[in-house]
């Protein structure tokens, strides 16, 4: 209980501020609530808080009828009564956070899982992905090598010889090579 009437006066305000800031949280929390996709066990979980908010607007409104009026015995015994309101409301608040927080874990234990998969498959295509490849660059390779001839080297070798007219030495290294 404030002694001086400013310092009642700020607290009613302060009361008041805060009155209105969890009046706009509950509009928000209750536009999330209307959406689609809402799990049904949070609904009981709200409903506690909101009867738990009741019950404690109920006595603070009570309190704050009192200190105007002057009656500072009255406000002693109804804080003493408010103290415990708050308490659950606070404990509700808590209740619904915590069933929350349990959801997002789980939540993101599934996504870890399904992305751990994920990877697996991706690191199983990759592998098989270098194979075919080596496989393909390998045929290509032999392929080339078949429809020339001879091996590239051999081949450079007799293609110089003829550069230089020596075409002896081609003779013979075309025998060798087949």
């Amino acid at each position: 209980f404030s002694p001086t009437t400013a310092e009642r006066n700020a607290a009613l305000e302060t009361i008041g501020v805060l009155a209105d800031f969890y009046a706009q949280s509950t509009r928000s929390i209750e536009a999330l609530f209307a959406l689609p996709g809402v799990s049904a066990e949070v609904f009981p979980l709200y409903a506690d808080i909101q009867k738990a908010e009741r019950q404690a607007v109920a006595t603070t409104n009570t309190i704050i009828s009192q200190v105007r009026n002057g009656d500072t015995a009255a406000v002693d015994t109804l804080w003493s009564q408010a103290k415990p309101h708050y308490v659950e409301w606070l404990a509700a608040i808590n209740r619904l956070i915590d069933f929350k927080e349990k959801h997002i874990q789980d939540t993101n234990q599934s996504a870890m899982d399904e992305s751990s998969g994920f990877l697996r498959v991706m690191f199983t295509a990759l592998t098989l992905a270098l194979i075919m490849s080596a496989c393909v660059a390998w045929t290509v390779a032999r392929s080339i090598v078949r429809q020339l001839g001879a091996e590239p080297n051999a081949l450079a070798e007799v293609a110089r010889h003829v550069a230089l007219g020596d075409l002896k030495s081609v003779d013979g290294l075309a025998r060798a090579q087949t």
